[in-house]
């Protein structure tokens, strides 16, 4: 069953609007009585399914939190560390690099 705070994957990972495949409502005598949500987890690939309650489905539950990662990619994230100023630096240049040779292809082909 999903959790108050949203609806989750068995692996762990919290499902948003952009793992949802189809949703709708269960209707009785032309009154939703449950949200159906089916999704397909993009951690571990399974596609699952969640029935809640009509009465207390707010959207909200569906939307992206900011600066929440998945539970297996937490752990990841942190056995990695933090992005060092050398690591900020490289990047940097890498990306001068990639602008460079696309400026260059753009004005080659006009």
């Amino acid at each position: 069953m999903p959790r108050p705070e949203g609806v989750w994957c068995e692996c762990g990972c919290r499902i948003t609007i952009h793992h949802v495949l189809q949703h709708g409502f269960v209707m009785s005598h032309w009154v939703p009585q449950f949200v159906y949500i089916k999704y397909q987890c993009s951690n571990c690939g399974r596609t699952g399914q969640e029935l809640l309650e009509f009465k207390s489905w707010d959207p909200a539950v569906l939307d992206v939190p900011l600066g929440e990662p998945c539970a297996p990619d937490s752990h990841r994230l942190a056995k990695l560390g933090t992005i060092t100023e050398g690591e900020v630096s490289q990047f940097a240049r890498e990306l001068r690099l990639v602008e460079s040779t696309e400026l260059e292809r753009m004005l080659s082909d006009s």
